[in-house]
């Protein structure tokens, strides 16, 4: 115990000692009191340290504010590029020109910068974009913001006062899903559901090129039931109409066009010139070809029997397609061409109507051969007929008939009326016309989750994702 107690009082007096000789060293100097009073003050040490720490500790908390500048600076410039990139997507998906969609991301990229960019620091030439998962899609916009940062405290021990920061971001136009029913007037409602009608289509969507305030409308006791819509107007009142859960509709969209604008009817020669009215309970096979079109130069009207188109192009020229009291028509794997004011007029009557286009497991490669690709196209009406009709004097199912489709029916220059009680159904079908009309008490129910089969290609633009 006593050594340990020497031990410590044996360096108390060696920690005593330095500042003694410190004391006693100045001591042999003549210094004025106030100086020596500074000497023996042992409590200024502390200061001297933190003088001397000082510079280093100012340093740390300078790096510390400067790499917090670049991370803030970084990401006020990633989130202009972001938004950059979105609003130069919905200009693409608004029917923009490359040069159009990048003046709209510029002006957005500024707005959140807060500042201007040079040519230099907004790329303004990658759609689609170069690098990435979206080198091949069309509707993909990238945009690529460079800045200039300067430094504040690392200037001193860099030889530049600035730094290069950079953002990139790509945003696209997602698919909005398959079109099943199109009306391709422009001022006029495209789809008009009244009366009793119940249509209900299922996994596709609803398109109006209309730009009135009620492009597709449903009134009365009608419902309307689809994935989703899209119009290039208005929809004013959906309280009878039911989409998914999911459904981002899209209202004052850009026109959708025209996927068989350039297809063409072929010409060809009467093989009926009378055509041909069934009445006599008969039944009376077609067999077609894709080649050489059978054309009936007037009605092909089934009344009392049946009569199958198949395996080929079917011209009605100049007369009506109908079917009625009792009267079958089925239509296999084929084609029917209405031209020079022909129409479906009256599918009504207790008939029974079944129809069904080609398809790509059912035709062979020879639409070379004919004017026009007639895979997957059921109805065709030519763009000649005239876009005036009232009632029944347009194309129109009604009555009590049964009808089963499978295809595209096209009349771009017509409507078409789904009305009485006619009851309607398919696995893949496609309706494009002026407009569509449904009323009475029809029922139009269509499952399209069945169009394996068919190489239909029908889409409308979707929402804007920022994908990258």
């Amino acid at each position: 115990m006593r050594n340990i107690e020497a031990k410590q009082a044996t360096a108390r007096k060696r920690g005593a000692f330095f500042p003694k000789i410190l004391v006693n060293a100045f001591s042999s100097f003549h210094l004025p009191p106030l100086a020596k009073n500074l000497v023996r003050d042992k409590s200024g040490v502390i200061v001297i340290m933190f003088a001397l720490l000082l510079p280093v500790l100012l340093g740390v908390i300078g790096i510390g504010v400067e790499v917090g500048g670049w991370y803030q600076s970084r990401r006020g410039l990633q989130s202009a590029a972001d938004a950059a990139a979105i609003a130069g997507a919905y200009g693409v998906k608004s029917g923009d020109s490359e040069a159009a969609a990048y003046a709209k991301a510029k002006l957005e990229a500024e707005r959140n910068w807060g500042g201007a960019f040079t040519a230099g620091e907004f790329n303004t030439d990658i759609m689609p974009p170069t690098s990435g998962a979206y080198t091949t899609d069309s509707s993909a916009l990238e945009v690529e913001l460079t800045k200039s940062v300067s430094l504040m405290f690392i200037k001193y021990l860099m030889s530049s006062s600035s730094i290069t920061i950079n953002a990139r971001a790509v945003a696209t136009v997602l698919s909005g899903g398959d079109i099943c029913l199109m009306g391709k007037d422009t001022s006029d409602t495209g789809i008009d559901s009244g009366g009793n009608a119940t249509v209900n289509v299922d996994n596709c969507v609803v398109v109006s090129n209309s730009s009135d305030p009620d492009a597709i409308e449903a009134t009365g006791n009608a419902t309307l039931i689809a994935d989703c819509y899209y119009v290039v107007g208005g929809v004013s009142d959906t309280t009878q109409m039911t989409f998914d859960a999911g459904c981002s509709p899209t209202q004052n969209g850009a026109p959708i066009t025209d996927p068989y604008a350039s297809l063409t009817d072929p010409n060809a020669a009467c093989d009926y010139p009378g055509g041909l009215t069934v009445n006599d309970g008969s039944s009376n096979p077609f067999d077609g070809s894709f080649i050489d079109p059978k054309v009936f130069c007037g009605d092909l009207w089934v009344q009392n029997g049946e009569v199958t188109l198949s395996n080929g192009i079917f011209v009605i020229d100049g007369g009506d397609l109908k079917a009625n009291a009792n009267g079958i028509l089925r239509v296999v794997n084929a084609t029917i061409i209405l031209k020079n004011g022909a129409r479906i007029n009256n599918f009504n009557g207790s008939s029974l109507i079944e129809m069904s286009a080609p398809t790509s497991t059912t035709v062979s490669p020879i639409d070379s051969s004919t004017p026009g690709v007639w895979q997957d196209i059921l109805v065709y009406q030519d763009r000649d007929t005239s876009n005036t009709c009232t009632g029944n004097n347009c194309n129109s199912l009604n009555g009590n008939s049964s009808s089963t489709f499978n295809g595209v029916m096209y009349f771009p220059n017509q409507e078409i009326n789904i009305q009485g009680g006619n009851t309607s159904s398919g696995n893949c079908v496609r309706i494009i016309a002026l407009r569509i009309g449904f009323s009475g008490n029809n029922t139009f129910n269509i499952d399209n989750n069945y169009c394996s089969n068919f190489a239909i290609s029908m889409t409308v633009p979707g929402g804007v994702g920022l994908v990258e």
